[in-house]
Order: C-alpha cells, then structure tokens, then sequence
C-alpha cells in the first residue's frame, strides 16, 4: 500500500512538472504529448472518490509552478501577503478542475475495463473508445475554467503548442479546445499502450499489436499534414486576399510603481515622445501608432494635459494614434480627490492625424479583485478597499475603428485591452462585428521580468487562427510583436521569446497584412465553441455526476 501510493504520488509529480514544462517560461511544447500519461495511468487503478484528490494535488502543483510569477505583484504595488495568498488561493482553485477531471477518467475506465478479459486485460474495442472520452473530459472541464465565474481560460493545454504551427491549424475549427483535445488523445493512446505492453510482458507473453497507440498516431499524422498544407495556402494567397497596413506598435518600458505617481509623469511623456521620434525617423509612411494599455499618466479625455501632449503628437506626426489610457466618465472630478467616487474606465482612443478624438472603447471584461471588486456597484464602501485604489466599470460595446490607408483602404480592427484577448468569445465578437484586425493593448508591468509576458502572447496567438485575422500586440513591458493569420510570430520576436530581453524593445515596425472585408468567416468564427467546447463540458458534467453517485454507493 506504501509502495502504491508512492508510486502514485511521484506520477502525479511527474505529471504536473512535465506539463508545467511545456508552458513558458521553459516552453518546451513536446513535454505536453507526454504529461498526461502519469495522470492517466494512476487514476485508472483508483476510485473517483480518491482519483479526484490525487487530481487535485496534481493540478494544484501544475498551477503553482505555471502561474508563479503571481508573487511578482508583492513588488509592484499589492502587498506580498495578499500575492502569495492570491497565488496560493488561484491554484487551489483551479486544480479542482484537474480533479474533477480525474475523478471522471477513473469513472470511465472502470465502466469501459469492466467484464471479460484476454490475456488480463480489457479487449481493445472497450478501451479504444478511451481514446474519445478521456479528451472530452479534459475539453469538458477545461472550457468549465474558462466560464465558471468571471472564467479563468489561462494555460489551456492546447496553448503550449503555439509554436507548434501544423497543429496549431486545429484552432480555426475548434478553438484551443480542439488542440487540447488533440494532446489529451495522444497522451491517453500512450498510457493504454503501457498498459497492455507492461502487462503483457509481466505475464511472459507475446505482444500484440496496439491498435490504440496506431489510432492517435495516424490522428496526429493526419493533423500535422493537413496543418503544413493550411500554412502553404495561406501564405500562396498573399496579397490576394489581404491589403497592406503598416503599423508601428509603441512599448514604452515604465516600471508599474512609476505609473501613477504625480512625480514620474514627465519621464512618462519623455519616453512616448523619444520612441515617437523613432517613428518619424522611419521615414516611411506610417499607417497607424498603437500605444499599450494605460500609457499615458492622468485620465481621457478631460484631462487637459495629457489630452493636449497626445493630440499635439498626433498633429506633429500626421498619424493616427491609438492610446490606451483612463477614462474618467462625465465632467473631470477637479474638486473630489476621491478616485473610488469617480466613473472609471480602462479604454482606448483613436485620436485621427489632425488630434481629434475618432472614437473610443471601453474594456468589457475586466479582471475581478484587480480592476474591480464583486458588488462594489451596489455598496460605495466596497470601492475604497479596491487594491488599486479604484475600481472600473465594464464597457457595453465591442468598437471596431477604422483607419484610412494612402491607397484608399479603409482597414477595421477592433482592440483588446490586457487580458481580454485571452477570452475567445470577446476576440471572436468582434470579428463577428467587422474587425479585420486584432490590437492587444496590454500593461504586463504588473508581472514585469517573469513568465507571465511570454504566457499571455501565446493566447493571443490562438485568436489570430481561430479567426484567421493578424494581431498587432503592443506592451508597456513583455512583449511588443506581431503575428500573422498563421499564427506565425514575427520572426524579430521570436528570437527574445526565451531570453529576458524584452526591456530591449522600444518599437515594432511591421507592414500587416489585413484581410479584406468580405472574407469567409471561419468555422470558429461562425459556431465557436457550440460544437465541441461546450457539449464536452456537459457530457464532463454528466460524467461528475455518474462518477458521485458511483462514489457514494461504494461508501453504503
């Protein structure tokens, strides 16, 4: 039993650090093709009663090491203990969803491993059908993340393949979910592989063939190179489909505790007006400015400063700007010095070549406990223990601006302010709505040096393939870069993505190819995630179900 357990304890080790691997900041994608079979292997010789603690031990590990750069917030303006606390609070949470995902699994195999045996084992026509139900299981409970709440959608299993461009393919037709699917299919053909050799060869007897591992191997045969062909036709297309955008992205490298405060506000405007100098210096012509999440100190559009120096720089360089920055709703607050009184939003402003404001948008999903408090709309009092020191109100709408280009083009695209881009359905909204571009305007300052820059990229990676439109992503710090409809990261970025070398970055300069407006939605865009996502997540609910009341009649 001692010898059993500690066994089982060092697979569920294994299991979690090697998936923990295939994430930034180590990145090694293939580490996740093999990171499940550990998991899977222990929890089929368990009850779902035990299979789910053992799952959640797992998952609470993988997310303590995935998401560990939430400490960092002790140092840039939230009190170290309440960041290890959220650190620590998040995992745990979140790996109740790897337990109940074990849970079912081991539900499964016993129903599916119960009845006649040869040569010890359960016949393949019973396991083989493992193969669809473990993926759908981990999709089910994956996509349950993702909503329950505000929705937690970091680190999907399938976003450790955004390197990985033949299977990253999958996404246009099922989001990360099929991706993740994909991975989990391989990982459990491996594990009932292991099962029937090492049982075959401990009983001294031939082994046969296995039929299981054959299945996913022509599956991910058949993805990579339906994959490498999707890749060559997009690119043979070129200009066919697309007209040119050229976009210049602004990271301007401001330390999250020199934000705010009054005294740090000119070397805020110096270094905007330094890299938009470099822009002038490109001597090109330049189609669109984008400045991160928040870049400029102060409020939009009231306040009078910061309205005159980005208007004033619009003017000087004849370019539109889009520029992340605070909005203070109604007249500017002169006389209340009380931000948690104010109508606050995170949004961003398209200001024209001539210093006008074109329009603006407003971020719709904001991050609970970070940006707002739950209830803090209905109690006042709720808003003063805000950690930043105010609290947010949502947008409404998804905006889809609109730039003019020298050849006569009129480009749509539509921002995503921080995190929202990790959200598929926000991405695919406004693709739905006409955007033809994706902006991701974040501040990963908050997390500045760790993992945390690398991780959220790779998200948004996933919405340009999802919807087979490009991304224009600029920092304050992490990682300023462009990427294609492919997917295909800009090959200058590329090459900091595993080094700290991001404080480099003053500027991205790049000609984007956009599609043109009549473009045929995906298949993700049109149904996204209706046909897999989400009834997985019900047959993982009804398996919870079935997998409890097994449970409780072993109990009687």
């Amino acid at each position: 039993m001692v010898r059993g357990n500690v066994i089982s304890v060092g697979g569920l080790i294994l299991s979690a650090v090697l998936l923990a691997t295939a994430f930034p900041p180590v990145g090694e994608a293939q580490a996740a093709w093999l990171a499940l079979v550990p998991l899977v292997l222990v929890v089929r010789t368990l009850s779902p009663g035990r299979a789910f603690y053992w799952g959640w031990g797992c998952g609470t590990l993988f997310w303590m090491i995935s998401l560990s750069w939430l400490w960092r917030l002790g140092f840039t303006g939230c009190p170290i203990v309440v960041a290890l606390l959220a650190w620590g609070g998040l995992s745990l949470t979140l790996g109740l969803f790897r337990g109940a995902f074990a849970a079912t699994t081991a539900w499964a195999f016993s129903v599916l491993e119960a009845g006649p045996r040869e040569e010890g084992h359960a016949s393949f026509y019973r396991t083989l059908p493992l193969v669809v139900i473990v993926p759908v299981l981990w999709v089910g409970f994956e996509y349950l993340r993702g909503i329950v709440g505000t929705g937690f959608p970091w680190n999907g299993l399938g976003i450790s393949q955004y390197r990985n461009l033949p299977v990253l393919q999958l996404a246009e037709w099922g989001g990360v979910s099929l991706v993740s699917a994909v991975v989990v299919a391989v990982n459990t053909g491996i594990a009932l592989m292991l099962v029937r050799v090492g049982g075959v060869y401990m009983g001294g007897r031939r082994v046969r063939f296995q039929i299981e591992l054959m299945v996913v191997l022509l599956l991910l045969a058949s993805v990579w190179t339906s994959g490498v062909r999707r890749v060559r036709a997009l690119r043979a297309m070129g200009g066919e489909e697309t007209r040119p955008l050229r976009v210049v992205a602004i990271q301007p490298n401001i330390a999250q505790l020199k934000k705010w405060p009054e005294e740090f506000a000119q070397e805020i405007y110096a270094a905007l007006e330094e890299r938009m100098d470099l822009v002038v210096a490109l001597q090109a012509q330049i189609d669109l400015v984008v400045w991160p999440e928040t870049a400029v100190p102060g409020y939009l559009p009231h306040d009078g400063e910061v309205d005159t120096f980005v208007r004033q720089l619009a003017r000087e360089t004849a370019t539109p700007l889009l520029v992340g920055a605070m909005e203070v709703g109604g007249q500017y607050p002169v006389d209340e010095p009380k931000p948690w009184d104010w109508i606050l939003h995170n949004s961003t402003f398209l200001y024209d070549a001539e210093g006008e404001i074109a329009e603006l948008y407003r971020k719709q999903h904001l991050v609970p406990f970070g940006e707002y408090l739950p209830m803090d709309t209905r109690w006042r009092w709720v808003r003063r223990v805000e950690p930043l020191g105010f609290s947010c109100q949502a947008g409404t709408t998804g905006t889809v601006f609109r730039v003019d280009t020298p050849n006569g083009e009129t480009i749509p695209f539509s921002s995503l302010i921080c995190f929202e881009d990790v959200f598929a359905r926000v991405a695919r909204k406004m693709v739905r709505n006409g955007a033809r571009l994706l902006v991701n305007q974040t501040n990963d300052g908050w997390f500045d040096g760790s993992a945390a820059h690398v991780q959220h990229m790779s998200h948004c990676v996933f919405r340009c393939v999802e919807n087979r439109v490009p991304a224009v992503r600029a920092a304050n710090t992490g990682v300023t870069c462009f990427i294609d409809r492919t997917g295909q990261i800009d090959e200058t970025s590329r090459g900091i993505l595993k080094r700290d070398e991001w404080d480099r970055i003053d500027y991205r300069s790049e000609t984007v190819a956009v599609p043109r407006d009549d473009m045929a939605p995906t298949f993700y865009t049109r149904f996204g995630d209706w046909p897999l996502a989400i009834p997985s997540a019900a047959m993982a609910l009804l398996a919870g179900v079935m997998a409890w009341k097994t449970g409780r009649r072993r109990l009687r």
